[in-house]
């Protein structure tokens, strides 16, 4: 659908991606492997020229929200568990 404002959480991917991040978190799963699902999830949008970093700036700005900002080494995947 795209963005209704300049706002991160006005585009629809950074919506999407905030609300399954905190979903994620409230059927237990930590904020590693909730990072790692949604990275396994999200290729397409992660891979769009335009959808890609705002993907990147939802999940950091949400885990950054609820306290959980995670270090890069703690949500690469190898290239070959993609």
């Amino acid at each position: 659908m795209g963005a209704t404002g300049p706002q991160l959480f006005a585009d629809d991917v950074a919506m999407d991606v905030r609300d399954a991040y905190r979903e994620l978190l409230k059927q237990g799963k930590s904020g590693p492997e909730a990072t790692k699902k949604l990275i396994r999830d999200c290729r397409e949008e992660i891979e769009d020229i335009d959808d890609g970093p705002v993907f990147w700036l939802a999940l950091a700005a949400t885990q950054w929200q609820l306290g959980r900002l995670a270090m890069a080494q703690e949500w690469r995947i190898p290239a070959g568990a993609r």
